[in-house]
């Protein structure tokens, strides 16, 4: 989802992907336990965009592997990737259709799209809050979703299972090269 939100600044704000660099970008998700909460973290994401010639009407597809989330825990990250079905769905999968950019604000900084787990697919809404000052840019979404919606068995530690909700938090920093201040 991280390049949907520079797409977002590139094509709302008339620059081109030849002047963004980004410098820090993480998607991390937070899971619950009565005993313990933990982090995963990735920053490898694939993605497709097409765009009108005016580039004000876009179409976003982005591809995030399981496998590349990180919690600091072996163990834990391979019972992740048997819950969630990673080894028939290897991918999160999101899709923003036919998105009107310059009415992005007008929604309330809100998107929806299609989030595809598990083989399931859900519709979903997103927050999104950026700042450009000069040169630099931050882009930041947090939301959270359901294992329940996405028929994902949560897994147990002493028979007690994990929270439903999975926090998902986005912070994107980067820069624009060679662009006016």
């Amino acid at each position: 989802m991280k390049i949907f939100f520079i797409y977002f600044i590139l094509y709302y704000f008339g620059f081109s992907s030849d002047y963004i660099v980004i410098n820090n970008s993480t998607i991390q998700f937070t899971g619950s336990h009565v005993f313990h909460d933990w982090i995963g973290v990735s920053s490898k994401l694939e993605s497709k965009v097409s765009c009108n010639e005016k580039n004000t009407n876009c179409s976003f597809k982005f591809s995030i592997p399981w496998e590349s989330f990180n919690s600091g825990n072996d163990n834990r990250d391979n019972n992740m990737l048997y819950y969630v079905n990673a080894f028939d769905y290897p991918n999160i999968i999101m899709k923003f259709e036919n998105i009107d950019l310059k009415k992005l604000n007008e929604n309330g900084n809100l998107i929806t799209g299609i989030l595809t787990i598990n083989g399931i697919s859900e519709s979903l809404s997103i927050p999104l809050e950026y700042k450009i000052n000069n040169k630099k840019f931050k882009i930041y979404s947090s939301f959270n979703i359901s294992l329940e919606k996405f028929n994902i068995e949560r897994p147990s530690l002493l028979l007690i299972p994990i929270e439903n909700l999975i926090f998902i938090n986005v912070n994107i920093t980067g820069n624009f090269k060679n662009a006016e201040s």
